[in-house]
């Protein structure tokens, strides 16, 4: 991939190099690990564009649920979707 002009902090590499990785430790609440009952409330974290948030949704079984869930991102306490959010962008 080629920088246009303008670009700045932008380093060619090969396709083969392997990035840099940065690891941090982090701590956050356990999310919830098992399906809830249909119609139940849960938080998940939100990255918004000025803001951390969490978002209320309730369990409906559909294919967003699921994903959520596999991912660990399902919170019944609204803070711990916050302090998780607060952690992946590394301010937890």
């Amino acid at each position: 991939m080629k920088c246009s002009k303008g670009c700045e902090g932008w380093v060619e590499k090969s396709e083969t190099e392997k990035p840099k990785m940065i690891t941090r430790t982090v701590t956050y609440p356990e999310p919830v690990y098992s399906p809830l009952n249909l119609g139940q409330s849960y938080y998940y974290p939100y990255l918004g564009d000025r803001h951390v948030l969490s978002i209320k949704t309730q369990w409906t079984e559909i294919e967003f649920d699921r994903v959520m869930l596999a991912h660990g991102l399902i919170y019944l306490i609204e803070e711990h979707a916050i302090q998780r959010a607060k952690a992946m962008i590394g301010e937890g």
